[in-house]
């Protein structure tokens, strides 16, 4: 609500601090993700949200699939070292999900697996992870038995028992939605998902 001085009103030129005019910079269609991410997803990184109980096949399926197109894929959990998958494997975790922040993502994947999906249900940081990174307009991938998770992150109405695919929410096996997820990736953004405000990221 402050008056503006004259020396820093708008006269079609940039100004330094000193009112003076500086050189307009142009924008530059190089240097746009925009312009020039949408062909493929090299360099995007995925967070593969696990708890002990996971379906071990379907995190090593996805990744199999997300290293093939490009992509990075990391397994962040409540800790770090390993989970015990549902049939008993040791699944490596990368990260643990409270230092690596769904910003620095460019997708997620729930896998399922009912005792995982119990524990990520149940925890805070991975349902704000999950709603956070989905209002940022990032594509999430997740196997059909993660309704519980999807529906406590809001991407899901309250009384739906299914998890239905949506506007880049791709449900279904790796076999089944990993091309699909992987486009969505290397769009950079689901741009047309704007209504999503649920978390105030």
């Amino acid at each position: 609500g402050l008056e503006v001085p004259s020396a820093f009103k708008d006269d079609g030129a940039p100004r330094r601090r000193n009112g003076k005019s500086a050189k307009r910079i142009e924008a530059s269609a190089a240097l746009s993700i925009i312009e020039n991410g949408g062909n493929n997803a090299k360099s995007r990184k995925v967070a593969i949200l696990a708890a002990d109980g996971v379906d071990g096949a379907a995190v090593n399926a996805m990744k199999a699939k997300l290293t093939k197109a490009g992509a990075q894929a990391l397994v962040l959990a409540a800790r770090l070292g390993t989970l015990t998958a549902a049939d008993g494997a040791a699944v490596n975790v990368d990260h643990t999900i409270l230092t690596m922040p769904s910003v620095v993502f460019d997708g997620v994947y729930v896998p399922g697996g009912a005792d995982a999906v119990a524990a990520l249900t149940a925890s805070a940081d991975a349902i704000h992870f999950i709603a956070e990174a989905y209002k940022h307009l990032k594509p999430i991938a997740a196997a059909a038995d993660t309704v519980d998770v999807l529906r406590q992150a809001g991407l899901l109405d309250d009384d739906q028992t299914t998890a239905e695919p949506a506007e880049g929410l791709f449900v279904g096996t790796p076999a089944k939605i990993g091309a699909d997820f992987t486009t969505a990736l290397a769009a950079h953004r689901v741009w047309t998902r704007t209504d999503y405000v649920a978390v105030p990221a």
